[in-house]
């Protein structure tokens, strides 16, 4: 079987884990994968390491451009949609020329803000996978080319097979029983080490993008209110941000016990000795860094929405009890905080335990034999 996978970016976010972990499971069940990605990053270094065949195709993501109430927003809208739309196309045609070239059996959009993948794959009558990883507008502030409606219309249609991460991006998409399917990030490997470091650094972690929908904002602002009382504990970001997010710690009072780490390679070591991960993403497709988290033996404290609410309620409905800390404002953010700084490690152990017994239905193992099942299914209606 050979399966073309379209990445919507060469940076090493959740969705870039999740492709790499896809597809290198897949390669066990003798698939032969091609990756078509933007541009060159730490996808396609990672890809190279791996022997894995990829192609850079310049393309953007297929949402509108930004609309801030700025006149230089204004003034560059229409110039910004342009170069979407024309470089979108050049991509569609480029990728029409290669499967025209190179017969795949399957064509999988790894993220739902790719929609050329679905247009060529339909013109070709190859069966094309949709990975929908993203509530896009709720949580990105992303307005899809079309309209939501019709990207729903899309997703519908009978070419289009859909893979949702969570029951509740397949209800917000109204994604059909009969057609598509839910099924779980693959976060980590079965030989991966799942374990609890006792001795915990006196810092609490955000990891990912540093930025306002995945609620890096609310971490520092949150992180202030601790910093007056407690005089110790520092915030590190792991993850890479823009200017305005880099000003803002610059302005804080407490800078000097915050740290920018940039993008890491040793995650998991930084999440075995934090005393807590923060995870203040406002509409969470999937939460794959709550996964590993506590598979580290990390404590989450994560906003009780979306898919975290979904992976929270998961495990409480599988172990009688809860697995992180929620909070649903900011005061209760920093009422969380201040609960794990005044407690002692030693009794989170029970959270911590049954938080690593649910996480084991998340590994890349299973998640391939579910998608390799998929794709078998639905070779089988062409």
């Amino acid at each position: 079987m050979k399966v073309l996978y379209i990445a919507h970016s060469a940076e090493m976010q959740g969705a870039g884990f999740a492709l790499l972990n896809m597809v290198q499971g897949v390669l066990r069940y003798k698939v032969v994968p091609y990756v078509f990605v933007p541009s060159e990053g730490t996808l396609t270094i990672t890809l190279k390491k791996m022997g894995i065949s990829f192609l850079v195709i310049p393309f953007y993501n297929a949402i509108y451009p930004h609309l801030n109430i700025t006149l230089r927003d204004i003034v560059l809208f229409v110039p910004r949609l342009l170069r979407i739309l024309i470089y979108n196309k050049l991509a569609e045609r480029k990728l029409y020329l290669f499967l025209k070239s190179n017969r795949m059996d399957i064509v999988h959009s790894n993220t739902g803000v790719i929609h050329f993948g679905a247009k060529v794959a339909a013109r070709l009558s190859i069966p094309h996978v949709w990975h929908i990883r993203e509530y896009q507008k709720l949580d990105f502030g992303y307005r899809a080319l079309g309209g939501i409606d019709g990207l729903k219309k899309h997703l519908s249609n009978s070419n289009n097979h859909v893979i949702a991460i969570t029951k509740g991006v397949f209800h917000y998409f109204k994604l059909k029983q009969n057609k598509d399917i839910v099924i779980y990030d693959g976060v980590f490997m079965d030989t991966d080490e799942i374990k609890i470091r006792m001795n915990k650094c006196n810092y609490l972690l955000f990891v990912g993008a540093l930025i306002k929908g995945k609620g890096a904002f609310c971490a520092l602002s949150a992180f202030e209110e601790i910093a007056k009382w407690d005089l110790n504990v520092e915030l590190w970001f792991a993850g890479e941000g823009k200017k305005t997010f880099i000003d803002a710690v610059e302005k804080s009072a407490f800078k000097s016990r915050i740290k920018l780490l940039g993008f890491r390679t040793d995650i998991y070591e930084l999440m075995s000795n934090a005393k807590a991960l923060l995870v203040p993403s406002f509409f969470e497709g999937f939460g794959f860094i709550v996964v590993e988290a506590m598979l580290n033996g990390c404590i989450v404290i994560g906003r009780n929405e979306a898919g975290l609410k979904e992976q929270f309620d998961n495990g409480f409905q599988k172990t009688g009890q809860e697995i992180g800390l929620r909070f649903e404002c900011q005061q209760e953010l920093v009422n969380q905080i201040k609960y794990v700084c005044n407690t002692p490690f030693e009794d989170f152990l029970p959270m911590i335990k049954a938080a690593q017994n649910v996480i084991l239905n998340y590994s890349v193992d299973q998640n391939v034999k579910q998608i390799m099942s998929f794709y078998k299914t639905i070779l089988k209606l062409y």
